[in-house]
């Protein structure tokens, strides 16, 4: 459940402006209505999984403000925390405008991860912590797991074509661009659940896992299923 903050920057640089999705609720005027926003995603997030066999649909916290780790969840005061763009410093919002080729594009970046894919990707490990599934299971199948809960949640609502396509579409330049840290010969999943607090330390390598979790859920996104991923066996 490590932020994917510090790989911002490398996602950052192999971004540029492009076609734009027709739908996305990603933009909002204050934190008021962010904060309002995301309640509501969460808790049509937490809805769904409840109706189709998930725990009963709790009410979690939100709170809006720009911290390092940009946007993450507490258990155990049950807060999703996702960021402000206007709060965070100068020097940030410079490097979103220079690298993604504009003010205007930085910008819808940042909406697209943090004001809107993420958000029912922390609520995502909600359930899996109602679940049980941080009793010593994998890390590596909590984080893809997570993705693509929140895959198979915006495929179903409305303009989630669109959207997936978009973010697709920059996943796949990340991802070519990006290194597999996995040494030769060895599994994956073991590697990153062996090394899961070393690689969360290393933006490059903990971004390879963290976007090609990301960019095979969205290509799955016509085989997902929110019911099948919530009752999976433990």
């Amino acid at each position: 459940m490590k932020t994917i903050a510090g790989i911002l920057l490398f996602l950052l640089s192999s971004w540029s402006a492009g076609a734009w999705a027709a739908e996305c609720r990603c933009e909002y005027p204050d934190k008021a209505t962010l904060e309002a926003a995301a309640r509501s995603t969460i808790g049509d997030f937490l809805a769904r999984a409840a109706e189709v066999g998930g725990p009963d649909a709790d009410t979690l916290e939100v709170t809006v403000e720009a911290t390092p780790q940009l946007i993450f969840i507490r258990f155990e005061d049950r807060t999703v925390t996702v960021p402000w763009w206007d709060d965070l410093p100068p020097p940030v919002h410079d490097l979103f405008s220079r690298v993604a080729g504009g003010e205007a594009s930085g910008r819808r970046l940042f909406d697209l991860l943090f004001q809107q894919f993420l958000i029912p990707h922390e609520a995502a490990h909600w359930v899996q912590y109602r679940l049980g599934r941080y009793d010593g299971g994998s890390n590596y199948r909590h984080e893809a797991d997570a993705n693509r809960m929140a895959t198979a949640y915006w495929a179903g609502t409305d303009g989630g074509e669109a959207y997936l396509a978009e973010l697709e579409a920059l996943l796949a330049v990340v991802v070519e661009r990006v290194p597999d840290p996995t040494p030769a010969g060895i599994d994956p999943a073991e590697y990153f659940d062996t090394h899961y607090d070393t690689l969360a330390e290393d933006p490059m390598k903990y971004g390879y896992y963290q976007f090609r979790f990301m960019l095979d859920a969205i290509r799955q996104r016509d085989q997902l299923s929110l019911a099948d991923l919530v009752l999976q066996p433990t």
